[in-house]
């Protein structure tokens, strides 16, 4: 879905914009190839469980990044 247009630009491209401004770093967490993101200029993280496990299995992956990161005090997931 975040790859659909809407308007002139991609569903992820109009969250991309909203949320930028408000956080110091963002990124983008995708199961499968995440190399149809490339154009987002935005890091991809896998997700960390194997077998497309669902939502939650995104969130995991998006606390385990955030605690690697040495600024990043807060997490906010925006579904797509």
């Amino acid at each position: 879905k975040p790859l659909l247009s809407l308007g002139k630009a991609r569903l992820i491209d109009h969250v991309a914009a909203r949320l930028k401004p408000q956080v110091a770093t963002l990124a983008l967490n995708a199961n499968g190839d995440p190399a149809r993101f490339a154009g987002t200029g935005l890091p991809v993280i896998e997700d960390t469980v194997p077998g497309h496990a669902g939502p939650l299995a995104g969130i995991l992956a998006g606390l385990e990044w955030a605690a690697k990161q040495t600024t990043c005090r807060w997490l906010m997931s925006a579904a797509g």
